[in-house]
């Protein structure tokens, strides 16, 4: 990725803001699947939107399908993977527009398939669970990254608002945020926080999500992959970080990078001591072997 400041709260603004949000998760997909799969394993990257998450497979050496239901992303997709330095040793990536309730593959026999941000967005994920296991070698495995939005109560919401108001207030933050007049304004911030981070987007952009996001919360969607699997790994997604570092604006950009660095540190262990809820999970398993 390139620097760019539209991103005004978004870590995509800049570089090395996204890779600290982002590779937590691509390490983890690529961690559990190089533990298992050879170089040059065949994965699918299902919901691929703009095919981020397909590249770093790719650079990680796995041979990758992306398919999702926007021809538009798809035509993004090709063109950044066009773009992409993917050299000698890495994997490859093909890309398609799909509808993953009726798509079946021309072959199949993938080693893994991959749901990053996926499953919340279908009515009926199960059926799509099913379908998925058909499409993969006998005990294949999926990676699923999903948000947990029923987790973000009043401490997760009033934490990210005072880090918030303390910034604002020294001048560090994107914008002037005016602290509440009375305990019933403070109520009405927390909850527009405590709503962006539901929607994962802004008061006036929750309409940007598609129209069936969070059709289900990732905590029955992480219960329903523990019953279908045979669970690998699991770990936490940290709850405030991906709407907070990237509106810091300390006085230089190193400085606003250390500052991000040591909050996740600090965030993480805020959610191992129960403080904090997780912000979503991550998930390795392993099909069951069949009968």
């Amino acid at each position: 990725m390139a620097d760019n400041d539209f991103f005004y709260l978004s870590p995509y603004r800049r570089q090395r803001l996204a890779q600290l949000s982002l590779t937590r998760i691509s390490d983890f997909a690529t961690e559990q699947l190089r533990k298992v799969l050879p170089h040059g394993g065949r994965v699918l990257d299902l919901g691929c939107g703009n095919g981020w998450f397909s590249l770093e497979l790719a650079r990680a050496g796995f041979d990758v399908t992306g398919v999702d239901l926007s021809p538009g992303n798809i035509e993004i997709a090709r063109e950044a993977a066009h773009q992409a330095d993917l050299s000698p040793g890495n994997g490859r990536i093909s890309y398609l527009a799909a509808d993953l309730y009726n798509w079946d593959p021309l072959v199949s026999g993938y080693d893994a398939a991959c749901f990053n941000g996926t499953l919340h967005h279908l009515p009926s994920y199960q059926a799509v669970l099913h379908r998925c296991l058909g499409w993969l070698v006998p005990e294949g495995h999926i990676v699923s990254i999903e948000p947990m939005p029923n987790n973000y109560g009043d401490a997760e919401a009033i934490l990210a608002l005072a880090i918030r108001l303390a910034l604002s207030s020294s001048g560090t933050w994107y914008e002037k945020l005016p602290l509440p007049a009375n305990d019933t304004a403070l109520g009405t911030m927390i909850e527009d926080v405590r709503g962006e981070y539901f929607n994962w987007a802004d008061k006036s952009e929750s309409a940007n999500q598609s129209p069936n996001n969070n059709s289900t919360d990732g905590t029955e969607i992480l219960e329903f992959l523990r019953g279908l699997l045979d669970t690998v790994a699991e770990a936490p997604v940290i709850p405030i970080q991906h709407r907070l570092i990237g509106g810091i604006r300390l006085p230089d950009e190193a400085s606003t990078i250390r500052f991000a660095e040591t909050w996740i540190w600090m965030e993480e262990r805020l959610v191992k001591a129960g403080f904090l809820r997780a912000g979503g999970f991550l998930y390795c398993g392993r099909a069951k072997p069949r009968s």
